[in-house]
């Protein structure tokens, strides 16, 4: 990384039981570059759409990363689409933000390309996580503590603010429309009606728009299908089946 906003790191840090018998998941969104923690946010269930308020308000003020990484749970995946596509996935993608996913099978990679999004959590005493769950302001005490005051050897001892700055690309008052380039062929299906068939075996498509391309003639009848540049996967229509 080179600069700010190349990537960040989003995360549910596990849970932790409040005093008063709730479950707290806190979120946490962080910068590769400056190691700068921009989110730090506790929540009663780690949703599709508390995740999106919390990252629709932190680019609102700062701008949008070129891309976002993150592990391989819900809301950041869904399992049951093709290319783990999720509701998250499909509104980054609108955004132009790439969503990089970490690769849990492969434990030593996983050592390093988790590393950024784990330190935050190392830092964290169990103690004073219990302490934090009690309310979002005890979060962001932490977040300008470990931001603005914590020294970071990574940086050479000094702190992360002092490493990071907004975005120059800002957030969209309007869903931009996804250009796909003039050879794909485009159609529209629900959202909710795609479920990733691997094998044979009927097919069932999911999204918003959907650019497909085709290779090897009439004969194969291959298709490449994509979500504004995400390969989904490869449908073959004559077997009716689509391999991921």
């Amino acid at each position: 990384m080179t600069q700010p906003n190349q990537l960040h790191n989003i995360d549910f840090k596990g849970h932790v039981r409040t005093r008063d018998g709730r479950w707290c998941y806190p979120l946490t969104l962080t910068d590769t570059f400056s190691r700068s923690l921009l989110v730090c946010q506790g929540m009663l269930s780690p949703t599709y759409r508390d995740t999106r308020a919390a990252l629709e308000r932190w680019f609102g003020e700062h701008g949008l990363p070129d891309a976002i990484r993150s592990d391989n749970g819900e809301p950041f995946i869904s399992p049951q689409s093709l290319a783990g596509l999720s509701r998250l996935s499909v509104w980054l993608i609108k955004l132009g933000v790439e969503q990089i996913r970490t690769r849990p099978a492969l434990r030593r990679t996983t050592r390093y390309t988790r590393g950024c999004i784990e330190r935050s959590k190392k830092r964290q005493p169990s103690r004073r996580r219990r302490i934090w769950a009690r309310s979002n302001d005890a979060f962001n005490r932490f977040r300008r503590e470990y931001n603005e005051e914590r020294p970071h050897r990574a940086l050479d001892g000094r702190t992360p603010a002092s490493h990071y700055s907004p975005s120059t690309r800002p957030m969209p008052d309007r869903m931009p429309a996804i250009d796909y380039e003039g050879h794909l062929v485009v159609r529209s299906v629900p959202l909710e009606r795609m479920h990733q068939v691997e094998g044979s075996g009927p097919v069932h498509q999911r999204g918003s728009q959907r650019g497909a391309s085709r290779s090897g003639g009439n004969r194969l009848r291959i298709w490449s299908i994509y979500f504004g540049t995400t390969l989904l996967g490869i449908l073959d229509e004559h077997e009716g089946c689509i391999v991921g």
